[in-house]
């Protein structure tokens, strides 16, 4: 069992503060539809209902922010834009953000700052028709232990990332939206790391002529690793798997049961 997982739970169950126990040097705020969402959110009988209240409460950095087992049903994005990690208490099997498509059409997180982290939850629902990255859009910082599946974007349907860390996540069964050259089915990656991630059953929604760049990932920049990319088709694509161009690399990945018109598995641009 993962110890700083088994932490979180334990913590959460007696409602004890993480900087208590030394792993923070922040304040550690808390997200629970049972609290009473009394700012600053400093407990669990004081906790925040929704996420963005509790990131908003945190004045001083590095600071958590502590979210227990629901489902958490987005209004508008969920900002991160200062050193804070969002964090599960009991991981991606417990704890859910929906994006609220049909009622809202919005991404789940947008993550701007180089010290924030996104830790342990099942990310869905996030949906753009003409904007990029249904479930994330990162400029930096790191998402981990998360599955990111079932989100909708013009490009990038599940990532939309232009730096930061993608680590140990299931990318699945995200769309991307007809009518254009479409990039990224599950991830659009123009810089960065994706590691140790499984991307498998990403989609272009509709058909046409058009083509989809890279079903798994499209990358013009960045590197994928010790990754599993599987199970993508599309006729009209450009990398079933992976599509990539310039400085992009892919390291150590398996790459199988993919297909498309073009490159099965990946295909290179420009590559003659």
């Amino acid at each position: 069992m993962n110890s700083r997982r088994f932490i979180r739970g334990l913590v959460g169950l007696l409602g004890v503060s993480l900087a208590a126990v030394g792993w923070a040097d922040g304040v550690t705020h808390y997200v629970s539809a049972a609290g009473s969402h009394t700012p600053p959110y400093t407990n669990w009988a004081m906790a925040a209902h929704d996420i963005q209240s509790a990131i908003d409460a945190v004045t001083v950095t590095p600071g958590i922010v502590l979210v227990t087992n629901d489902t958490y049903t987005l209004t508008q994005q969920v900002v991160i834009a200062g050193g804070v990690t969002v964090t599960s208490v009991n991981g991606q099997a417990s704890t859910f953000i929906n994006g609220g498509y049909p009622s809202y059409t919005n991404r789940c997180f947008y993550i701007s700052h180089g010290d924030a982290v996104l830790d342990g939850f099942t990310i869905s629902n996030g949906f753009l028709t003409a904007n990029n990255g249904g479930g994330i859009y990162m400029t930096t910082g790191t998402v981990r232990n998360c599955a990111i599946v079932q989100n909708t974007a013009l490009h990038g349907g599940g990532v939309y990332m232009t730096g930061g860390t993608i680590q140990s996540c299931t990318i699945n069964s995200n769309v991307v939206q007809p009518g254009w050259p479409n990039y990224g089915g599950g991830v659009y990656c123009q810089g960065g790391l994706v590691r140790d991630c499984t991307l498998a059953f990403n989609v272009r929604n509709g058909t046409g002529d058009l083509y989809v760049y890279g079903l798994g990932i499209y990358m013009v920049g960045g590197v994928i690793s010790n990754s599993t990319i599987r199970n993508h088709t599309a006729n009209a694509a450009l990398g079933g798997g992976v599509c990539m161009q310039g400085s992009a690399i892919a390291r150590d990945c398996f790459i199988r049961d993919n297909s498309a018109s073009k490159g099965g598995g990946i295909y290179i641009l420009g590559a003659g």
